[in-house]
C-alpha cells in the first residue's frame, strides 16, 4: 500500500528549480509558474547542484550558458547520482544549433524550449513532464503495492505449506505406531482373517460384521466398483503392491482414505493371503484443497495487479500521445502559417534573433532577404482571394526548393511578404547566388485556376554584421533594400547600402 509521504507527495504542489544566471529570465519563468508551483532559483551550476542536494526538485528548467558551470556539466552531475538521476531536465535556452539540442537530449534532458520564452509554450510543456513524473511515481507506487501483495501471499503460502508438512509429519508418527492405522488380513479369496480395532472404528464397521467377511463385498458398500477392486488385486500379484483411495459414504462419515495392499508370505515365499493397510488421509486432502485453493487466489491476484499494470500502461500511452498530439497542435498554431505551413512572424522573428546572438558568440556572418510579390494584388483583383491563395502556397513551395540546408529558414511574414534567413554565409556572392535562383524560380509561370500566370518578385538583402547588430535594424534595412529592388524595375535584388 502506499505511505504517508507518497499520498502527501501528490497533494502538494510540485517543486519547480529554475537555473539562470539573467534576472529578467528568473523574473519571467517566476511569474509564468508561482501560482501554480513551489519555487526554488539559482543562478550558476554549484548553486543549482546544491539546490538539488538539499530539496530535490520535482522539474528543472537549466540555462546552458552559465557562469562557472555550464548547463551540460550540471546535467552530466545531475544524472550521474543515482538519487537524482530520474528528475527531469528542460533545457532554456537561446541556442538553436541541431547539434546543440541533440547534445542535450542525448545527455538525458527531457525537452528543449528556445529563448525568448513563450509562457504558453512553456507552461504546457511544463505542465506536461511534472504530470509524466507524477504518473510515473504512481505506477512505482502500484508496483510496490503489488509487490508488498505477493509477498503477503507467499508468507502465507510458505506458512501453509509448512503446517501441512508438519502435519503429514504428524500422521506419518501415528502411522508408524499403528494407533490410527487400520491393519486388515485377508486369505487368497479376500475373506477376512485378523483385524485391529482401528479397523473397526476408522471403516465404521461392527466387529460381527467384519470376520469372515470378503473384502469385496465390504469395498462394495463403501461405494467401490468391483472392477476397480479386481484391478487392484491384479497389481498387487503383478507388481507386489497396489495403492488407492477413496472416500466414504456420508453416512460412514464421508472421510477420505489412503489403503495399501500387499501379499503375505510365508517362510518358502508363496502368498497365502493379503494384507490391507488404512489410514484417514482427510485432513491431508482438506489441507491440500485449501492449499490449492491458496494458490487459486494469489493467481487471481497477480492476474488482477498485471491487469491493473496493463490497464495503467495502456492509460498512460494514450495520455502521452494525446499530449503530445495537442502539444504539436499548439505549436503549429503558435509557430506556423496556417496557409502555407512555413514559420510566421513570431517564430520568424524569434530565429533571427537567435542568428543575431549566434553570430555575436561565433563571429559568423549571415544574410536576411526580404521578398515581395511584385504582382499579388493584381492576382486578388483579377483572379480572386482564392487564387491568391493558390500563389502564396505555390511561392512557399519554390523558396523552400531555392535551400538546401536545413539551417536556413524561410518564413512568412503575412500578406505577400516572405523572408530567408541564411546561416554561416562565407562570401556575399554566395547570397547573391541564391537571390538569383529565387527569382529564376519565381520568374516560371504559375497555372492559377487554369491560367498561366507569369510573377516576378524583388528582393531586399542585408548581412550580419555589416548591415545591422540586432534583429530589428537588419529586418528594417532588408525592407529599405527591397523598395530600392522595386524602385530599380521589379525582378530583381538589390543589397542595402546605408548611403542610398
Amino acid at each position: 500500500m502506499m505511505d504517508q509521504n507518497s499520498m502527501n507527495s501528490h497533494t502538494k504542489k510540485p517543486l519547480l528549480l529554475i537555473v539562470d544566471d539573467e534576472p529578467e529570465n528568473l523574473w519571467i519563468l517566476t511569474e509564468i509558474f508561482g501560482d501554480s508551483y513551489e519555487l526554488a532559483t539559482a543562478i550558476n551550476g554549484p548553486n543549482a547542484l546544491n539546490c538539488i542536494k538539499n530539496n530535490p526538485p520535482d522539474l528543472i528548467l537549466l540555462d546552458i550558458m552559465l557562469p562557472k558551470m555550464d548547463g551540460y556539466e550540471v546535467l552530466r552531475c545531475i544524472k550521474a547520482d543515482k538519487f537524482t538521476y530520474d528528475i527531469p531536465v528542460i533545457f532554456v535556452t537561446a541556442l538553436t544549433q541541431t547539434n546543440d539540442i541533440a547534445m542535450g537530449l542525448t545527455m538525458g534532458a527531457v525537452d528543449y524550449i528556445t529563448k525568448p520564452i513563450n509562457p504558453m509554450v512553456v507552461r504546457a510543456r511544463v505542465n506536461t513532464h511534472i504530470k509524466l513524473k507524477q504518473q510515473k511515481d504512481r505506477m512505482a507506487d502500484l508496483i510496490q503495492d503489488r509487490e508488498q501483495t505477493l509477498n503477503a501471499l507467499k508468507e502465507s503460502h510458505d506458512l501453509l505449506e509448512a503446517r501441512v508438512e508438519e502435519r503429514t509429519s504428524h500422521l506419518d508418527n501415528i502411522l508408524r505406531t499403528a494407533i490410527n492405522l487400520s491393519i486388515i488380513a485377508t486369505d487368497l479369496d479376500y475373506n477376512i482373517i485378523y483385524h485391529n480395532p482401528t479397523a473397526i472404528k476408522l471403516l465404521r464397521f461392527q466387529p460381527e460384521e467384519v470376520i469372515g467377511r470378503s473384502v469385496a463385498e465390504m469395498h462394495a458398500q463403501l461405494n467401490i466398483e468391483p472392477s476397480r477392486f479386481e484391478r487392484g488385486m491384479k497389481n498387487v500379484q503383478l507388481h507386489g503392491e497396489h495403492i488407492y483411495q477413496f472416500q466414504q459414504p456420508p453416512e460412514k462419515g464421508g472421510a477420505y482414505i489412503e489403503s495399501r495392499v500387499s501379499p503375505i508370505l510365508n517362510r518358502s515365499g508363496v502368498m497365502t493371503g493379503y494384507i490391507l493397510m488404512s489410514r484417514d488421509i482427510t485432513a491431508t486432502r482438506l489441507a491440500e484443497e485449501k492449499l490449492q485453493h491458496a494458490n487459486d487466489m494469489l493467481e487471481l491476484r497477480v492476474a488482477q495487479r498485471t491487469q491493473e499494470l496493463e490497464d495503467v500502461n495502456t492509460h498512460l500511452r494514450k495520455e502521452i500521445l494525446e499530449r503530445e498530439h495537442l502539444e504539436q497542435q499548439l505549436r503549429e498554431q503558435s509557430d506556423f502559417d496556417s496557409l502555407t505551413k512555413l514559420p510566421n512572424r513570431k517564430l520568424f522573428h524569434d530565429r533571427l534573433q537567435q542568428a543575431v546572438l549566434m553570430g555575436k558568440r561565433t563571429k559568423q556572418s549571415f544574410a536576411l532577404m526580404f521578398i515581395d510579390l511584385d504582382r499579388f494584388k493584381w492576382v486578388n483583383d483579377t483572379l480572386g482571394h482564392a487564387a491568391g491563395d493558390e500563389l502564396l502556397i505555390e511561392t512557399a513551395k519554390r523558396l523552400q526548393t531555392s535551400l538546401l540546408r536545413k539551417s536556413d529558414t524561410v518564413a512568412r511574414l503575412g500578406g505577400d511578404e516572405f523572408t530567408v534567413i541564411l546561416m554561416d554565409v562565407k562570401h556575399p556572392s554566395v547570397v547573391n547566388l541564391v537571390a538569383q535562383k529565387i527569382l529564376d524560380q519565381m520568374s516560371q509561370p504559375f497555372l492559377l485556376k487554369n491560367k498561366e500566370v507569369c510573377i516576378s518578385c524583388s528582393v531586399g538583402i542585408v548581412t550580419f554584421p555589416q548591415d545591422g547588430l540586432t534583429a530589428e535594424e537588419l529586418l528594417k534595412n532588408a525592407d529599405h533594400a527591397m523598395y530600392q529592388a522595386k524602385e530599380a524595375g521589379r525582378n530583381g535584388f538589390h543589397c542595402f547600402s546605408a548611403e542610398k
